[in-house]
Parts: C-alpha cells; structure tokens; sequence
C-alpha cells in the first residue's frame, strides 16, 4: 500500500520517486523480485525520459530481469535507459556482458569465419571510439571482421571473446589471420581472465601491420601475478587490447580478422 501511495504521487526529481526505488531495492533484498519489477517499470512508465529516477529505476529493472534470466525484457529495460547519460555508460555496459553471454563458447574447437554474424568477437557496446562490422575488404573476395579503431591519448580499444565452457573443454591457444587495411596498424596485447577475475597478460604487444600474418597466442603463455598461469578450464574471459593509445594517439586504423579459431 504504502509503495502504492509514493508511486501515484512520484513526478521527476521528488522525493517520492527515489523512497519508491529504495523500496524496490529492499523488495528485491527480501527475494520479493516481481514486486520490485512492478515498482521500476511503473517508475518507467511515469517519470520523463531524462529523469535520473527512471534511469535508475530501468537499469535496476534490467539487472534484476537479466538476473531472472529474462533476458529480451531486460535488453530493453537497459536500451531505454541508455536515453539518460547518467546512466548511459552502465546500461550499455551490461548490453555488453548479455552479448558476451549469448556468444560465448562453450566447446572447443571453435572455429569463425565471418560468412554471417554469428561469431563470439564482442566490441564494447560503451566505447564511441571504435567499432566492428562485418564486409569484404577491400581486393578480396571473402567477407572478414573489421575492427575499426581511432583512439585518444590514454584510452585503448578492446575485443572479448567469452567463454563458457563445458566440463570436458579445454582450450590451449587462439588462432587467427589478421593484417591492417586502414592507417598504421595496431598493437595488439591479449589478456585472459579466469572465473575468480585473475587477470593474465601477454608480456610483449604484438605489431599487426599491412603484411597479412597467421597470429597464435597460447594461454600457457599468458602470465599473472607471480609469474603464476591460467588454468584453461577456467577461461572466463578473452580481450584483444590495442594499445596504441597508451603512447600517443595513434591514428584511425582498420584491422581485417578472419578465421578465427580457439583450439
């Protein structure tokens, strides 16, 4: 009743409208979510789109239902709420992680060739500074992975592959045929991360110029904290980082992907 009363009295920026959202959050807490959903989606409904209550409100909205499993209702609870810039960079953030989730591979081998869009190469859904598509470059015949990059000074770029493995998949390296299309190419760094978030890292970049090249990456290779290394059947995550705005601002480059493979 008293959630009831807050929300038909809740308008843009009350008070009001916030107690309504603490509610929902202790609803949730209590394991009452369907209660809590009701709350957010009328906030939804009732506030105006730039209201930092209703961003708030539809960002918890798709949490909770992606955490429900409901993941169509909650890919458009987080596209409405991309309208805020408040929230904007936290609800494009988990349209990233839902698409990394629906991609990840679960068996190996795994093998892309970019014929269609059904590949697991996830471009941050937040990151206004590059992008990928899928096309035939330029002098070929064939449609690859483009990823286009055009850094700022301190900012770098990403690629994520997610995984999700079966019991009797055991990943031991990443193969793929990369070369630059556009600009100066990329410095590529790879970075694994396994289910409890240890990170581990490529110790030197690799330079992907115009030459086309074959690069192979063994996760035997990848190093962690005290020299330590990732056990494969726990892969969690995979980044491909250009660095190059790490040193300067680097340039547009387009980089052309094809076939890859986790073996």
């Amino acid at each position: 009743m008293i959630c009831a009363l807050l929300l038909a009295v809740a308008h843009a920026g009350s008070p009001e409208a916030w107690i309504a959202v603490g509610d929902a959050q202790v609803l949730e807490a209590l394991g009452e979510e369907q209660a809590a959903a009701e709350i957010y989606v009328q906030l939804g409904r009732q506030l105006p789109g730039e209201d930092p209550v209703r961003a708030e409100a539809l960002y918890r909205l798709g949490r909770l239902l992606r955490r429900l499993g409901e993941i169509e209702p909650a890919i458009r609870a987080f596209d409405d709420c991309v309208r805020s810039r408040s929230f904007r960079a936290r609800c494009l953030g988990e349209r990233t992680e839902i698409e990394i989730e629906r991609s990840a591979i679960r068996q190996v081998p795994t093998r892309w060739t970019f014929d269609d869009t059904a590949h697991g190469l996830i471009h941050s859904w937040s990151d206004e500074h590059g992008s990928i598509r899928i096309a035939v470059p330029v002098g070929d015949e064939d449609p690859a992975l483009l990823w286009s990059d055009a850094p700022i000074r301190g900012d770098t770029d990403t690629l994520i592959v997610g995984f999700a493995l079966e019991e009797d998949a055991v990943p031991e390296r990443v193969r793929f045929e990369a070369r630059a299309l556009v600009g100066p190419g990329m410095r590529l760094r790879f970075q694994a991360e396994d289910l409890d978030g240890r990170r581990f890292t490529s110790l030197t970049p690799l330079t992907v110029d115009a030459t086309p090249r074959v690069i192979e990456v063994r996760l035997e290779d990848l190093v962690g904290d005290g020299d330590s290394r990732i056990d494969p059947r726990d892969l969690h995550r995979l980044r491909l980082v250009d660095e190059r705005a790490t040193e300067r601002a680097g340039g547009e480059a387009t980089l052309v992907i094809d076939t890859f493979e986790v073996l």
